[in-house]
């Protein structure tokens, strides 16, 4: 049997964690994925589900943003074999600069292979 880390991380810290989708949504589901109840309250609950229903959902409080003013969160979703290699990425990708890397290659990537087969279809008249 092949075990794998399944991981959820972000660049900044996160107060709370949920991975039990109807727990997020609320008892039996009475929240919604406009409105999830557990959103109400002012932490989630740091459930860990193993499987199931499985979401992963962090709590950052980030704390005022005037208008106008951003601020940047980048979250990794993944799985690798073991800890210490997850921990190669996630460490790599807390950098904006590489962050905004990988993003224009995937871009490039996408543009190049999606660009190879045009085809033009005969309109109906």
């Amino acid at each position: 049997m092949i075990l794998k880390v399944n991981y959820f991380t972000s660049n900044l810290p996160a107060s709370s964690f949920e991975t039990d989708r109807k727990k997020f949504l609320g008892g039996n589901e009475y929240g919604s994925w406009a409105k999830p109840l557990s959103l109400q309250e002012s932490e989630l609950s740091n459930s860990e589900i193993l499987r199931g229903d499985n979401i992963s959902a962090l709590l950052h409080h980030l704390g005022l943003i005037e208008p106008g003013g951003t601020r940047r969160l980048t979250t990794q979703l993944g799985q690798e074999s073991s800890l210490k290699v997850a921990r190669r990425g996630i460490e790599k990708f807390r950098k904006h600069k590489v962050v905004d890397a990988a993003l224009e290659e995937m871009k490039d990537f996408w543009s190049d292979y999606l660009a190879t087969l045009q085809v033009q279809t005969p309109t109906l008249q």
